[in-house]
């Protein structure tokens, strides 16, 4: 029986490398039975730029709340699921939205999937606890306007893509899952995708690079973001503030670091969540600490009173470019 894999990706676990292999390699996947459906962000992933996948429609229809008001073909899906099993195909989808679906929608999409004629796998890359911490704190202050210090966050960091696995875990027959551990085989992710996930008999002839595509962003980046937001009245500037960071310099790295008071936090409130998740099959284990994240002072960057300034100038131009002419501001 055929298969249909849906790769549900966790913020910061390699999401657009995945997504750029798999655009990539459609011919060559298509020539080993397996389709990865085109969409309109398929090109952006092929172009080794940040993508949303090819599953917007798909999360649409398992009722993700954050594209409750976009405009998605949902009444394609399942005949493009069925076309494919028409010629036998293998089936891959792919994209970071489908961590917010509904379980009963979920569970009645998988249904269908399997009525059709297909063998559904849900896939999902977890990384460390204080690693999800970092990278979903990097993403509040890039999508959502977050002004706060990292420590602030914590206070209501609730790991949530760690809750929705032990959920899927649940719920769902294990056969179904598979769970890995983004931590030990970040290096070799597509390849692991491609080999473990996949099942591929063959990864002969495939492009297996790993390509540095949605990298963290540094201390610097993150403080000028959060004097940014501060001014900036829409979420959708500051992703434009955060892209054009990113792909201004995609090399630029840095290894992030954690207090050991706030790991110690860690420690107590997820503990008992990894122990679950661990449980019920995670390879190899998850844990609390990874060694990408270094544990010592606060990886806070103090803006200097004149990069604050500019940081708002930039903010206010941004916000004015965008918005359009003011009243008042057509020639005399």
């Amino acid at each position: 029986m055929p298969v249909l894999t849906l790769h549900i990706g966790i913020p910061k676990t390699g999401s657009s490398a995945i997504q750029s292999a798999l655009a990539r390699n459609v011919d060559a996947l298509r020539a080993r039975g397996v389709l990865y459906p085109e969409s309109p962000s398929v090109a952006a992933a092929r172009a080794g730029r940040i993508s949303s996948g090819n599953a917007l429609a798909i999360g649409k229809l398992l009722e993700v709340p954050a594209l409750a008001n976009r405009s998605l073909d949902t009444a394609g899906v399942y005949p493009e699921i069925r076309r494919a099993h028409a010629e036998g195909l293998d089936l891959v989808y792919s994209s970071e939205t489908l961590v917010g679906a509904s379980d009963t929608a979920l569970a009645s999409f998988l249904a269908e999937v399997e009525r059709i004629g297909y063998t559904p796998r849900i896939a999902i890359y977890l990384r460390s606890v204080a690693g999800l911490a970092v990278s979903s704190y990097h993403q509040q202050v890039k999508r959502n306007r977050y002004t706060g210090s990292f420590s602030g966050f914590l206070q209501g960091f609730r790991a949530t893509p760690l809750r929705v696995v032990m959920r899927l875990q649940q719920t769902l027959d294990p056969a179904l899952l598979r769970v890995r551990n983004y931590d030990g085989i970040r290096d070799d992710l597509v390849r692991d995708f491609f080999v473990h996930v996949l099942e591929l008999d063959s990864i002969e002839g495939l492009e297996l690079t790993n390509p540095r595509i949605n990298r963290s962003m540094t201390p610097f980046e993150i403080a000028l973001l959060r004097e940014m937001n501060g001014v900036l009245d829409s979420d959708r500037l500051g992703i434009i503030a955060s892209d054009a960071l990113i792909y201004g310099d995609q090399e630029a790295g840095y290894r992030h670091r954690i207090t050991r008071e706030d790991l110690a936090l860690l420690r107590r409130e997820f503990m008992p969540l990894v122990r679950r998740i661990n449980a019920a099959g995670v390879v190899p284990p998850l844990a609390i600490h990874s060694d990408d994240i270094e544990i010592g002072e606060p990886d806070e960057r103090r803006l200097t009173e004149e990069e604050a300034v500019f940081a708002r100038l930039i903010a206010g131009i941004l916000q004015r470019l965008t918005s359009g002419p003011a009243a008042g501001d057509a020639p005399g």
